[in-house]
């Protein structure tokens, strides 16, 4: 009787590895698809929409019920569309800073996990002031006393409490990020210099052309950031 030939029967059914024995991870190595791209891009992109919105922007987030409507008058379509650009501000902060997040496996996944944290408040916080110019351009559509519109404005800014607030935990997400970056070695030491930049700047407050400066840190930030994922 003719006996089955067993060479080669361990390259068709390798043996299980030993215990303890480590194996890579193959979608440690793997190149970045087209969802890591598109996350990557969201974080110079979220920069280059805050400087339109930025440029377009009507009215003092800092001030009064009654201020912010003597402000608007006669800018809500701006202000309609500066609502629409914070909500995709909101969007684009959460998906760049969870694609870095995920990028980072090893080392650096400590400051990456805070910087995910961190940026997915701030981006929930970016939605409310969002929606708190959508409640100021409804309320300045309708038929009710100007006392009544800023009487019901600081009843929604009273319910909300400091929620706002959580946007600003943006000047902390991005210098996380770019320490996490360093620590995975997917960028060079030199990024904590932009990152403590943004860091600084971001905290002071300016007026005029000086509250363009943190932004366009942030685009280089955030470009310097997408490149290192792509090309990980």
């Amino acid at each position: 009787m003719t006996s089955i030939p067993t060479t080669g029967t361990a390259a068709v059914n390798p043996a299980p590895s030993s215990a303890g024995e480590h194996r890579p991870d193959p979608l440690a190595s793997a190149p970045p698809g087209l969802r890591s791209r598109l996350g990557a891009a969201c974080l110079p992109g979220l920069f280059l929409v805050m400087i339109i919105g930025t440029a377009i922007q009507p009215v003092d987030n800092n001030a009064s019920s009654a201020a912010t409507f003597r402000q608007a008058a006669g800018h809500l379509g701006s202000l309609q569309v500066l609502a629409w650009l914070e909500l995709l501000t909101g969007a684009l902060c959460i998906a760049g800073i969870l694609t870095l997040t995920g990028a980072i496996r090893s080392r650096g996944a400590g400051w990456a996990t805070a910087a995910g944290v961190l940026g997915i408040l701030a981006g929930l916080g970016q939605a409310v002031i969002s929606l708190n110019h959508f409640v100021v351009v409804g309320l300045a559509t309708t038929n009710l006393t100007a006392g009544q519109r800023v009487a019901s404005l600081d009843a929604f800014h009273h319910a909300g409490g400091p929620i706002v607030a959580l946007f600003y935990l943006l000047a902390l997400a991005v210098p996380f990020a770019g320490v996490a970056a360093w620590r995975a070695a997917l960028a060079p030491k030199t990024i904590l210099v932009p990152s403590l930049l943004f860091l600084l700047t971001v905290t002071i407050p300016g007026a005029g052309p000086a509250q363009y400066i943190p932004l366009v840190v942030g685009v280089v930030l955030g470009g310097w950031l997408a490149k290192a994922i792509v090309q990980r």
